[in-house]
């Protein structure tokens, strides 16, 4: 009887110790092999993260489709221009006219205006800008082939001011000149004062409006 139970404590033992060395050998491949698939979408991301590149932003030319603008256009010096549906033209003189454009309320700007303005030059005279001592900046722009002086500057006046934006051209003994014009008023000279006004919003409507200038007859009209 008690040769018997030995046999059995050593068989038994026997099956234990071979099956727990198996157990070990199956199941320790499965484990690396795991722990391979996991940390493979970690070199996945980094790859992604180096090679995307962020989208290019659009200009402000590129969002504004002009095609329902107004036209203004002057018959006796050749140009022509476009505008926006919302502003009028107050008057046209022999060499001046005025669009207005509406303003938001509640806000500093009281209004906000485009000047066209025409003179006439004598045979080599260079065009002075009557507002030169208020210039701030100035610099030379090509647009549509066309060279325009862009010249900015602001007037300080009784609690306001007038801020501008000129681009001015010649053609031939013809100076052309379109100066756009910011009216706020002083935020001092308030209890409360309105909200401000988003100066580079307000003052990037010429920046468009001077892309579409063109000299009738040329190649390219609007």
């Amino acid at each position: 009887m008690g040769r018997k139970l030995l046999a059995i404590f050593f068989i038994a033992f026997f099956f234990f110790t071979v099956g727990g060395l198996a157990a070990y050998f199956i199941l320790t491949p499965s484990t690396t092999e795991v722990t391979k698939q996991v940390s493979q979408p970690k070199e996945t991301t980094n790859q992604s993260e180096e090679t995307t590149l962020p989208p290019k932003e659009p200009t402000t030319t590129e969002l504004v489709d002009t095609s329902d603008w107004k036209i203004y256009e002057d018959k006796e010096h050749n140009f022509r221009l476009k505008y926006p549906p919302e502003g009028q033209l107050v008057y046209h003189r022999e060499n001046e006219a005025r669009i207005n454009f509406p303003v938001e309320p509640g806000t500093l700007l009281i209004e906000k205006y485009l000047l066209i303005i025409t003179e006439e030059l004598a045979p080599g005279e260079k065009p002075i800008n009557p507002l030169a001592p208020l210039i701030e900046h100035s610099e030379t722009v090509e647009i549509h082939g066309i060279k325009f002086t862009k010249e900015v500057g602001s007037e300080p006046a009784a609690g306001s001011v007038y801020e501008f934006t000129d681009y001015s051209t010649v053609r031939g003994n013809t100076l052309i000149r379109l100066r756009f014009v910011l009216h706020s008023t002083n935020p001092g000279a308030y209890d409360v004062p309105p909200l401000p006004f988003d100066k580079e919003k307000e003052m990037g409507l010429i920046d468009l409006i001077i892309t579409t200038f063109r000299f009738m007859g040329g190649e390219e009209e609007i």
